[in-house]
């Protein structure tokens, strides 16, 4: 049954891409981690990258910590392959992997992907403004404000005591790749140096836009994420300003 139209409404949901290992196994009638190993890792000489996260991996993993730096139990998935966020890899071998996808899917006289296969993955293919793209295929543009005018994909994981973030700058062929073993968020803050001192901004200020109330009132009402309810908004306008107010009510004005 469908509930939703195809292209209408996006969801981030890791259960899809499960679903999609899922008929990966069914088409070609390989486990999932065999064919990725097949199909992607071994082409691209990734030779410590997984799918299943074996005794003799798991020693071979950084202990992973929480905020005020005790050690955790390492995570365990399932199933235990799992297409949503199950793979295993080291900085070498993601620096491949990125490489292919800045090279339109190509790394040495290997081949992942078509051309025109990586270009569309690599396109937003929804978004709720042209100048607010919201994701790719297996890709996210979620810290823009970071970009500094430039073009980036993004793909973030996390996982209890490990947490990883991968950019793209396609147009420079350009990419960033890091992980750490604690629970401390300073990801975005890379990113954000990263582009400052690589890639400063070359716009000025813009001085906000003048709207009339009436405008501003096509804005109003409630909205709500389809993955998490809690991430709900409720918005109104007031003396020329758009007021957000969110579930933990905290309020936000915008002018």
């Amino acid at each position: 049954m469908v509930i939703r139209k195809p292209g209408e409404f996006y969801r981030y949901d890791n259960l899809g891409f499960t679903f999609q290992g899922y008929a990966i196994e069914q088409v070609t009638g390989k486990p999932f981690g065999t064919y990725v190993q097949d199909h992607i890792f071994k082409p691209l000489g990734m030779e410590n990258s997984y799918l299943r996260l074996t005794p003799e991996i798991t020693k071979e993993l950084a202990v992973p910590y929480n905020q005020i730096g005790e050690a955790i139990p390492t995570y365990a998935t399932v199933p235990t392959e799992y297409p949503g966020g199950g793979m295993l890899s080291t900085g070498s071998d993601m620096a491949n992997f990125m490489m292919a996808h800045l090279v339109d899917g190509k790394l040495g006289n290997a081949t992942i992907l078509k051309k025109e296969t990586a270009a569309e993955m690599h396109k937003p293919q929804l978004a709720i403004h042209e100048k607010l793209p919201n994701m790719a295929y297996g890709f996210e543009y979620a810290s823009q404000q970071h970009y500094n005018g430039q073009y980036m994909i993004e793909k973030s994981g996390d996982m209890a005591g490990y947490h990883s973030n991968m950019w793209l700058i396609p147009n420079e062929k350009v990419g960033v790749f890091v992980t750490t073993n604690k629970d401390f968020e300073f990801r975005t803050p890379l990113l954000e140096a990263f582009m400052n001192h690589y890639y400063p901004s070359k716009g000025g200020s813009q001085a906000p836009l003048e709207r009339s109330k009436h405008s501003l009132a096509d804005f109003e009402g409630t909205y709500s994420d389809l993955r998490n309810r809690m991430w709900t908004s409720h918005i109104r306008s007031e003396d020329g300003k758009l007021i957000v107010k969110d579930r933990l009510e905290n309020m936000y004005f915008m002018k």
